[in-house]
């Protein structure tokens, strides 16, 4: 599998991933270690977040099984991280060892402005609703 954006080939690799479980999704580091490097537990998703905890014996990536897209942002421990391409199409994070809350959301540029765009619409439209009712009034 080709790794991207920074994490080095022989640290991740899709098709030597170890002990894997649906809840699991720290890929092992070590390919002698015996038993996995840690879990990940999924506590919170929607369409735009997700919370995570984790809990491995080193410093380790977090895969997630998504497609990547440079508008997810992710936090560990409400310290920014960023968010890098695994395997053509997947992201991942890096996690320190040890237990963490990992945070990751959806922000997109585009919706943010659609969003301020339709609260000024919405804005305008009232005002303009008020100043008819009060030149109707009079």
């Amino acid at each position: 599998a080709d790794v991207q954006t920074g994490i080095p080939a022989d640290a991740l690799d899709i098709g030597r991933l170890l002990n894997y479980r649906d809840t699991e999704g720290l890929y092992e580091m070590d390919w002698n270690a015996p038993e996995s490097l840690g879990q990940a537990e999924i506590v919170k998703a929607s369409n735009h977040m997700l919370e995570i905890n984790t809990s491995c014996r080193q410093n380790a990536y977090l895969i997630i099984g998504s497609t990547y897209d440079p508008n997810w942002k992710a936090w560990v421990d409400n310290m920014p991280v960023t968010v890098q391409r695994t395997n053509l199409s997947l992201q991942s994070l890096p996690v320190p060892g040890g237990e963490h809350k990992i945070k990751l959301r959806y922000i997109s540029p585009a919706f943010e402005l659609g969003k301020r765009i339709s609260l000024a619409a919405l804005a305008a439209f009232l005002v303009l609703a008020v100043l008819a009712l009060r030149t109707r009034t009079k």
